[in-house]
């Protein structure tokens, strides 16, 4: 019995043994292997995140970019409209000047055209009465040459050698 005492703990250190050199042996290739593991997830982890971050900057710059294309692109639209507006203000003063002395002239073409009217009336009126006048005094030295020779022939049948026409009473 005193064997199995001594040979069953040896069996078990030889066991043990075994295993632990199983164990031993694949070790330390193991962690080197899981150490080198870790660091090349760790690499790849850090050329993932340098690669995404520099993407990020890349999108980030183009964003940028964008904006500030936008931006000029809005100022330029705003500036034209601002100058469009002006134009179109300023073309609107102009017509509404324009409109107004448009206006003064119409009022003084008015004026003048009554002040004409009045005058061709006026000259109407005197035209008229000098028509009139001229066409009484017509009639008038007809009826005085008619009168006239109608009176010389009384006096030549009163007086048959004639008479001579008495000089004028203002001679």
């Amino acid at each position: 019995m005193n064997k199995a005492y001594f040979l069953a703990p040896i069996l078990a250190i030889l066991a043990f043994g075994g295993f632990y050199w199983n164990f031993r042996s694949g070790y330390e290739e193991r962690e080197v292997a899981k150490q080198a593991a870790i660091r090349a997830e760790k690499e790849e982890s850090l050329k993932v995140e340098a690669e995404a971050r520099r993407k990020a900057i890349e999108e980030a710059v183009a964003l940028q970019e964008q904006r500030k294309k936008e931006r000029a692109e809005k100022e330029a639209a705003e500036q034209a409209a601002k100058e469009a507006r002006q134009l179109a203000l300023d073309e609107r003063d102009k017509a509404y000047s324009a409109m107004q002395q448009s206006e003064r002239r119409l009022e003084q073409l008015k004026k003048e055209l009554a002040t004409v009217q009045a005058d061709i009336a006026a000259i109407k009126t005197v035209h008229e009465t000098a028509t009139a006048e001229e066409d009484f005094l017509k009639t008038y030295v007809e009826k005085v040459r008619t009168n006239q020779r109608a009176l010389e022939g009384v006096i030549s049948k009163i007086l048959p050698g004639g008479l001579t026409a008495p000089a004028p009473a203002g001679s």
